[in-house]
């Protein structure tokens, strides 16, 4: 995902190309109509006022080179966007209400720029602000409660790295979702969580018996969770209350022993962790470290039996 910064640089960059090709067909337009000799109603058009002297001598823009017709062309077209001075001026009636046309057009799109240009940078103020009142608040904290140096720097680190990243969308966080009528909802959760939960077994088979109770499944007991690096989704001796099924990211669980410790295993997308828990009683005997930003889907234990009211998935249960 791309920082405000980036995304400002971006907005900017479209603008500008935007007005460049918006720039490229107005000139060819204005070139056209120019060379268009039956629509003028008095004999004349800009053209004839677009030559040089060089040396004494005029120079019309046929006498010219292509680039420099096509230069003439685009410095008017642009002017029409920026309301820039031009010394090229209209000759016939149609000239002057293209010429009238895009001075309008280019006034209401200039300011729709200026506005949206301006906008996009007090939000990146905004946001670098509420950024640097978090920092500051945070070492404030620190300080009160006199946390030793090296703490305190790594707390910040971690803060800083944080903040400057975006979070990613869950569900919660779309409040558009909520206008959905409640058997829309059941179906879209169910389609963002089926391509995971397919990967287990049961999981697949429940499917293909009962479509409807599985959307029904997966909007009680079934939630996305976003995880960041270095973050810890559950510790040795702590009980099983879910199962986990990770969609994207990596992450690495090891265990602790009196007497060796094994190697961390690698878990990444579409690997299921904890699925005891489903089925029994569960405490954790290893922990499980984020390594990269991650989004896993928890399958809540205490709620999966009670939705599970079809016969033959409680018989297959």
């Amino acid at each position: 995902l791309l920082s405000e910064v980036a995304r400002l640089y971006l907005q900017v960059a479209f603008c500008f190309f935007g007005i460049l090709w918006g720039a490229h067909l107005l000139s060819c337009m204005w070139f056209f109509v120019g060379t268009q000799t039956g629509v003028s109603d008095t004999g004349a058009s800009w053209l004839d006022g677009a030559a040089v002297n060089v040396q004494g001598t005029p120079l019309g823009i046929f006498d010219a080179g292509v680039f420099y017709q096509y230069s003439v062309c685009l410095h008017w077209a642009v002017s029409q966007f920026s309301l820039g001075a031009i010394d090229i001026m209209p000759r016939n009636t149609m000239e002057r209400f293209i010429f009238v046309g895009t001075t309008l057009v280019g006034f209401l799109f200039g300011s729709m720029l200026v506005s949206l240009l301006s906008a996009a940078m007090v939000d990146l103020q905004m946001t670098r602000k509420d950024r640097l009142d978090n920092v500051r608040t945070l070492r404030r904290y620190l300080s009160e409660c006199n946390a030793s140096p090296r703490l305190a720097v790594m707390v910040t680190k971690l803060v800083k790295q944080r903040l400057s990243v975006q979070d990613r969308l869950e569900e919660q966080d779309v409040p558009a979702l909520k206008l959905l009528s409640h058997p829309l909802r059941l179906q879209l959760r169910y389609d963002t969580c089926k391509p995971f939960l397919r990967c287990h077994a049961i999981f697949r088979l429940w499917m293909n018996i009962d479509r409807f109770c599985m959307q029904r499944v997966c909007y009680e007991a079934v939630t996305a969770k976003t995880l960041r690096a270095k973050d810890e989704l559950f510790g040795p001796g702590e009980p099983g209350v879910a199962a986990y099924v990770v969609c994207h990211g990596k992450m690495s669980y090891s265990t602790e022993s009196f007497i060796a410790s094994p190697d961390p295993m690698e878990v990444g997308p579409n690997d299921w962790i904890s699925e005891a828990a489903l089925w029994a009683e569960w405490v954790h005997v290893g922990k499980l470290d984020v390594v990269e930003e991650s989004v896993v889907l928890v399958v809540k234990a205490q709620l999966l039996p009670k939705m599970m009211r079809n016969t033959a998935i409680r018989v297959t249960a």
